[in-house]
């Protein structure tokens, strides 16, 4: 999990089978260290 540089969350997880896939989320607005509520909706 990381953040990007306007502060939106970004995260990859996988699959560990053979014919596995990747999959990447990224939140629709950005993360504020101080709105817990806000963050909660990402």
């Amino acid at each position: 999990m990381t953040l990007t540089a306007d502060n939106r969350v970004v995260v990859y997880m996988g699959e560990d089978s053979p014919d596995g896939f990747v999959y990447k989320f990224v939140s629709a607005d950005a993360w504020l260290e101080t709105d817990g509520k806000a963050n909660a909706k990402l």
